[in-house]
């Protein structure tokens, strides 16, 4: 395996995304936290490492979000060799596990056809992505996952941006919260 890691920044200073050679997650991203219960080994050797706070497995991407107060010149040389010596042996994380089956899959599948053709790529783009926990009523509940789950723009621009298109092309007086 090619383990030549690439990364880039994202908006958020607080996290980084990786280019991993192999497919992390299948069928969507897959966000941990530093509590998530039996974490798969690559997600626990990262939680090991100091100021690591949340991974968010998205295909051959990995977001690792960090504590502000530990700076990448100290932590990315610790996660590069740690990912150098994990990857050749992580089996990728299906999504989509837990979910609530008594959500509307009909109307939230409407609202995520809007949110991949309009919003989705943006966030990807920035090491992010979010995650439709529910609607009820005219109340669409979010998760912001990986950069995005920390970033100060994610609350304020974004949520903006998801609604208007929301309002738009599915529904005028539909609420988007973050949760």
């Amino acid at each position: 395996m090619d383990l030549s890691l690439k990364y880039q920044p994202t908006p958020n200073p607080n996290a980084l995304i990786f280019h991993c050679p192999e497919e992390l997650s299948r069928g969507g991203p897959v966000q941990l936290q530093k509590d998530t219960p039996a974490p798969p080994p690559l997600a626990e050797a990262l939680f090991a490492l100091e100021g690591v706070e949340s991974l968010l497995l998205d295909g051959k991407r990995l977001t690792l979000s960090k504590r502000s107060e530990r700076p990448w010149g100290d932590l990315l040389p610790e996660a590069d060799k740690v990912l150098r010596k994990v990857l050749p042996d992580h089996q990728p994380q299906e999504a989509g596990a837990g979910e609530d089956p008594e959500i509307d899959a009909a109307e939230l599948q409407k609202i995520s056809s809007l949110i991949d053709a309009h919003i989705r790529p943006f966030l990807q783009n920035d090491g992010g992505d979010l995650s439709l926990l529910g609607l009820k009523g005219k109340v669409l509940s979010i998760r912001y996952l990986g950069a995005c789950g920390s970033c100060p723009a994610a609350f304020g621009g974004t949520l903006q941006a998801i609604r208007k298109v929301l309002q738009e092309h599915y529904r005028e007086d539909i609420q988007v919260i973050p949760v």
